[in-house]
């Protein structure tokens, strides 16, 4: 069916006609309407729903009931646990987000002590030895914190600039 064509076209098939001959996927179909029953042997596109169906109505009234029954506990168990998932997801996101935040919190503060140390040790060299040369700024810049502290030890005793830095 196309936008141009907006009738379908229905096809009656005679059931009574079929000869319970099974060639292909239209014959599996016309062989589960005319016996009610679809062999389990059938591969047709939407056999298998046709199958739960039939067995659904083959059912006596008692077992459908209880047929029904378990479906519904199911479809609770079913929701329940889909809920418990979903509300696990989301506590796991919330968590996940705290330990991003926290640990985006701690690298702040990691950072912005090593900046202090930098400002710190720049201000200490600068009243012992007037301003700094832009080759000093520039390694105390570059510096990890190990060597931060190091040079920090050295400017108590030092005489010259470069005996912080060389440790003469």
């Amino acid at each position: 069916m196309n936008e141009t064509n907006v009738f379908p076209e229905y096809y009656l098939i005679p059931l009574n006609a079929f000869k319970d001959i099974v060639l292909d996927d239209v014959d599996q179909w016309v062989y589960a309407f005319k016996n009610n029953e679809v062999l389990d042997e059938f591969t047709a596109p939407g056999i298998g729903a046709l199958k739960k169906k039939l067995d659904y109505l083959g059912m006596d009234e008692k077992e459908r009931r209880s047929f029904d029954r378990h479906v519904d506990y199911a479809r609770s168990d079913w929701g329940m646990i889909e809920h418990a998932r979903e509300e696990g997801h989301a506590e796991g996101r919330e968590e996940g987000r705290e330990e991003g935040r926290e640990e985006g919190r701690e690298e702040g503060r990691e950072e912005g002590r090593g900046e202090g140390e930098v400002a710190l040790l720049k201000r200490l060299l600068g009243y012992q030895f007037g301003p700094l040369p832009a080759a000093v700024e520039g390694r105390i810049d570059k510096a990890r914190p190990e060597e931060l502290a190091l040079w920090e030890r050295r400017i108590l005793g030092a005489k010259t600039l470069d005996a912080v830095f060389d440790g003469s």
